[in-house]
C-alpha cells in the first residue's frame, strides 16, 4: 500500500449516527455537565508540568472503561471497530497504560525512538503510552514539531504541547502528537517517508481540571485513523497532573 493510498483509507466520512456515537461516548465518560459554559470563568492560566495518564481498566463485558482509552470508528458503516487485542471484554475500547513519561509533557517533545519500529513493525515509541496491540501489531505515541506523516524530513511545523485552563475548563493543544503503527521494519518515520506515521492529536483536546485533586481528563474526536479498518478515533485522556518541579 503506497503512502498516497494509506492516507486515502484514513479520510473521514462524518455521518450523523457517528456524531451521535461521540457525543454519547463523551457525556457517559465524562458525567455529562453543566452546560457549554459552566467551569469556563475566570483568567486564563498555562500549565507546565506531566498530565500523567491514568491506566484504562475494563469494568465490564459492556460498560465504558475507566480512564485512558481509545476507539476506532468506521464512520462509512456507522460502527466502531473491535479489537480483540486490546485486552477488554468488550472489544470496540482499547485500554491505554501510561510509558516511561507516564503521559504529555507539556512545553517540551517526546520524540519517536530510532529505530521506531522493530523487526516485525510493531512501535516501539513507549514515552507517552506503553505499546499497545491493535490488529495484531503495536502502535505507540510521541510528540515531534515535524510533520511526521506527510513530510518527515520537512522542517518544523508544529509547536509543543501547550495546556491553557480557564476555571475548570481545560484545552491541551496535542497537534504535535503521532501515532506509530505498521512502519516497515527497523524504520523511522524519516526514512519510511511517513509510512506507519500518523499525525493524530488535536488543536484543542478539550475536558475539565480539578485544582484541589489535580485530576483531569480530555478527549478528542479526529477524522482519521491509524488502521484501515476505520477512518476516524475518538481518544480519552485521564489521570492527574503533576506541575513541572514536583517530585513524580
Amino acid at each position: 500500500m503506497t503512502p498516497t493510498t494509506r492516507r486515502l483509507f484514513a479520510r473521514a466520512r462524518w455521518v450523523p449516527a457517528l456524531a451521535a456515537l461521540s457525543l454519547a461516548v463523551v457525556v457517559s465518560s465524562c458525567g455529562g455537565g453543566g452546560g457549554a459554559g459552566a467551569g469556563s470563568t475566570g483568567p486564563v492560566v498555562t500549565l507546565h508540568g506531566t498530565f500523567e495518564i491514568q491506566p484504562g481498566r475494563c469494568t465490564s463485558s459492556h460498560g465504558v472503561p475507566t480512564g485512558s482509552w481509545m476507539v476506532i470508528v468506521d464512520s462509512a458503516d456507522s460502527k466502531t471497530v473491535a479489537n480483540p487485542d486490546g485486552g477488554c471484554a468488550n472489544h470496540f475500547y482499547t485500554p491505554l497504560t501510561p510509558g516511561t513519561d507516564r503521559g504529555i509533557e507539556t512545553g517540551q517533545f517526546q520524540a519517536n525512538p530510532t529505530p521506531t519500529f522493530d523487526t516485525t513493525s510493531n512501535s516501539l515509541a513507549d514515552a507517552v503510552i506503553t505499546p499497545v496491540s491493535f490488529d495484531g501489531k503495536k502502535f505507540g505515541m510521541g510528540t515531534s514539531a515535524n510533520d511526521v506523516q506527510d513530510a518527515p524530513n520537512g522542517g518544523p511545523v508544529f509547536t509543543a504541547p501547550r495546556a491553557l485552563l480557564q476555571g475548570s475548563k481545560l484545552s491541551v493543544d496535542l497537534r504535535s502528537l503521532n501515532i506509530t503503527y505498521g512502519g516497515p521494519p527497523g524504520s523511522t518515520c524519516a526514512s519510511a517517508q511517513g509510512y506507519g506515521c500518523w499525525n493524530l492529536g488535536s488543536k484543542a483536546a478539550t475536558g475539565t481540571y480539578d485544582a484541589a485533586t489535580h485530576t483531569y481528563e480530555i478527549e478528542w474526536y479526529l477524522g482519521e485513523s491509524f488502521t484501515q479498518l476505520g477512518d476516524s478515533m475518538l481518544v480519552r485522556f485521564s489521570g492527574k497532573f503533576v506541575p513541572s518541579g514536583h517530585g513524580q
